[in-house]
């Protein structure tokens, strides 16, 4: 008979020295060292799970100016010109296409808190321990993909919606995009004050 697997789990993703460095570095030159620090991805490869620039950079401007903290914009190479949008946030520095993906996760376990999309990074965060919230929207059953993480250290934002889960990578509403669209600032902010005031 199988054991029962623990109610929540903590990984150690290790990192080289080198993928430290580029983390390290990044922090530095940002003077976030020391500092509050958020990292936030707003990219995922399915159009469907994407929140919005608009509402990210409105988060990330609500986040800066009532807490102070810096924010680390994150993603691939291929999100680096779609992230130029926020370099010119308040307390924001662009790491987008800078990072190895080692460099990545050495540089959100030295954040407090993680906000994302639906995408792999939030396993980097949240299973390392970092405060995660995650906006999944309705595409699929939330609940099935969260990590299984402590209660209090996780957050994922769904609400319910007639055309959903569609499980679509491409949202096939021709009314708008309302599993997301159901999901205000206010929402993602009143779930996350608390970890970063």
């Amino acid at each position: 008979i199988g054991e029962k697997s623990p109610d929540a789990i903590r990984m150690e993703f290790h990192t080289t020295q080198a993928q430290d460095k580029e983390a390290r570095d990044i922090i530095e030159a940002a003077g976030a060292a020391g500092a509050g620090m958020v990292a936030v991805h707003p990219f995922t490869r399915a159009q469907s799970k994407m929140w919005g620039a608009d509402k990210f950079g409105a988060l990330i401007e609500k986040m800066t100016a009532l807490s102070g903290v810096k924010v680390f914009i994150l993603g691939g190479r291929e999100d680096a010109a779609a992230a130029q949008k926020y370099a010119s946030l308040p307390g924001v520095v662009n790491c987008a296409g800078k990072l190895s993906l080692g460099g990545t996760a050495a540089l959100i376990k030295r954040c407090s808190v993680f906000v994302g999309n639906d995408s792999g990074p939030q396993y980097f965060a949240a299973y390392s321990g970092v405060r995660t919230c995650v906006i999944y929207g309705y595409t699929m059953n939330s609940n099935r993909w969260r990590p299984k993480v402590k209660k209090e250290d996780f957050t994922g934002l769904s609400v319910a919606v007639p055309c959903g889960p569609c499980e679509s990578s491409v949202c096939i509403n021709r009314k708008g995009h309302k599993c997301m669209e159901a999901i205000s600032v206010d929402m993602v902010w009143e779930r996350i004050k608390q970890w970063i005031m």
